[in-house]
């Protein structure tokens, strides 16, 4: 019976029975990437390579980020009616939340491309029928699980009742996998579902329906269409749950949203609030933050071990590090921006304390890492960072420079141009890296962009490829002298990696790009020329307050730039 079961298209058959109702108020679309076949038939990945324009996402940041603007005092409403495919991991922590269940339920998903790092970009998101047969496999595997070990401890009723007790299981949980009240129409289109099955068995029967749950688009995709230029109360909801927690929401969520009480601007900071406290917003930051600085890198970079014998072993260490330091100033301190860059501790245990050769104290539950003999500050001070942007053996001034340019100031550099060859210097006996270095990139044809780029670089020259502190290089003493170019109008000179985020933690646009980052995740997309007025407004804000970070997010995600629709 379960070979017949398996030739039943689903994909076809369930989607036509469910899709009617999200078709009619999708908005239109602009004119979409071409699609990708699957990289592999495990994991397609959701569209080709982003063609992103450099030029054009360049122009519209420096507006964000001039001094003067032309900006009403209130900006008009730019956010976007749209469709937000869930991520791999919003996907597999809503499956595991709703239904309450141990697992990893991503291994067929595709994997999302990267925009700017953020993988959460609803413009580039695109899904093709290889992707569909993907996201049924994964039902199909789920529906078999719920069916034969874990139907009892959900619903209060045997598999062989019938359509009954598919009934029960969809009204109870229907709306919380779709993340809103089933209609009617909705009920009844799932129990035609289940009446396929039974012609089978009724085994077959309630794993359809399970599999017609999660197979919907009322599942995959989170609405954003709004209702009188306005998100509605589930989608508020929703919005709160998966930029704070990355999952569904929770029974206290939709009882305000079946209220009406999330309309009220009181209660949505309330709820912002209540989420980003809850450990499960931990989550969240690390989804941001991992985005924003691809710390994760560290887990694979490429590293020579003869020369750091040690250094797969602390990879993951150096990885949590930054997540866990991200989500302690965030949630727990309630820090301000420039703490992130400035703060003299870091958080780990002794094993990380040994490899930076730090000094570790516990401070109530919390340990933290000190660096009394180093220049060491901030998240420009982190292992995961530093040896993400070197090279196996040696640093990497370019690759750091460049990170810092357009992850903490916004600033898109344009490629360069298709016939320059670019090579890394060679080895060269006696030289130091930044040596090397300075000189290939003295070249005419380079001087024009690595003048914002090798001051940068080289100013966290005292930092060697896997992130410990060094003051010789090849034998000579480390030179790192450097300036950030055109920083606030101005050319800053400095000295290590210390003094650079010195400068950074007080620079109004490294500020300011931050805002732009959390935008970016919250919106599920790039900025555009429409959105300028909107996100300066929330950049002044944060800048001349002082706001926190957390604050900046409570703010970010309730805000009438956020909730209201125009198009």
């Amino acid at each position: 019976m379960r070979g017949q079961l398996h030739r039943i298209p689903i994909s076809l058959a369930i989607l036509a029975l469910l899709t009617g109702c999200l078709q009619q108020q999708a908005p239109k679309t602009s004119k979409s990437l071409p699609e990708q076949a699957s990289t592999t038939p495990e994991a397609p990945r959701l569209t080709a390579e982003p063609s992103l324009n450099p030029a054009t996402i360049r122009a519209t940041l420096e507006k964000i980020l001039a001094a003067d603007s032309s900006c009403p005092e209130t900006p008009a409403v730019s956010s976007r009616r749209q469709l937000r495919l869930l991520t791999r991991d919003e996907y597999n922590r809503s499956i595991k939340d709703v239904f309450r269940l141990g697992g990893d339920y991503r291994g067929s998903l595709p994997v999302e491309q990267k925009v700017l790092g953020f993988s959460n970009n609803a413009q580039y998101a695109l899904v093709s029928s290889d992707h569909a047969a993907a996201y049924d496999k994964t039902a199909k595997e789920l529906a078999q699980q719920i069916v034969a070990t874990e139907w009892s401890r959900l619903v209060k009723c045997q598999v062989n009742e019938g359509a009954a007790c598919a009934e029960t299981f969809i009204r109870t949980y229907g709306p919380r996998i779709w993340r809103r009240p089933l209609t009617e129409d909705d009920v009844k289109a799932l129990l035609r579902v289940h009446q396929v099955g039974a012609d089978i068995s009724m085994t077959a029967a309630m794993e359809l329906v399970v599999r017609g749950l999660v197979s919907s688009p009322h599942f995959l995709y989170r609405s954003e269409t709004g209702q009188d230029g306005t998100l509605n109360a589930y989608e508020r909801a929703s919005a709160l749950s998966y930029f704070f927690w990355g999952t569904t929401p929770d029974e206290e969520l939709m009882q305000l949203a079946a209220s009406g009480a999330l309309m009220q601007e009181e209660t949505l900071l309330a709820q912002a609030r209540r989420l980003l406290q809850d450990d499960r917003a931990k989550e969240g930051m690390k989804a941001f933050s991992n985005a924003w600085l691809n710390y994760s890198a560290v887990l694979s970079v490429s590293k020579d071990a003869t020369v750091y014998p040690n250094f797969d072993g602390i990879r993951a260490s150096l990885a949590r590090e930054t997540e866990d330091f991200f989500d302690y100033l965030v949630r727990k301190k309630q820090a301000d921006f420039p703490e992130l860059l400035t703060a003299d501790y870091s958080l780990g245990d002794q094993r990380l304390a040994d490899f930076y050769r730090a000094q570790l104290t516990t401070e109530g539950d919390q340990q933290k890492l000190t660096f009394p003999d180093q220049p060491r500050l901030g998240i420009l001070g982190h292992g995961s960072i530093l040896a993400s942007l070197a090279y196996a053996t040696e640093t990497g001034p370019i690759q750091r420079g460049k990170f810092v340019r357009e992850h903490l100031l916004c600033d898109i550099l344009m490629p360069p141009p298709p016939d320059l060859m670019i090579m890394v210097p060679a080895p060269k006996e006696g030289a130091t890296t930044r040596e090397r270095f300075a000189a290939h990139t003295a070249a005419a044809a380079c001087r024009g962009c690595h003048i914002k780029i090798d001051g940068v670089g080289f100013s966290m020259e005292d930092f060697d490829a896997v992130g410990l502190y060094r003051t010789i290089d090849n034998g000579k003493p480390v030179d790192a002298s450097g300036q950030v170019f055109a920083l606030d109008g101005k050319n800053v000179d400095i000295n290590g990696a210390r003094e650079l985020s010195q400068a950074l933690a007080t620079s109004p646009r490294a500020k300011q790009c931050f805002v732009v980052q959390t935008w970016r995740m919250a919106q599920g997309r790039l900025e555009s020329a429409d959105d300028v007025c909107a996100i300066r407004q929330l950049a002044s804000t944060f800048v001349q307050q002082d706001m926190s970070m957390a604050e900046l997010l409570v703010q970010l995600i309730t805000d009438p730039s956020y909730m209201q629709r125009s198009h």
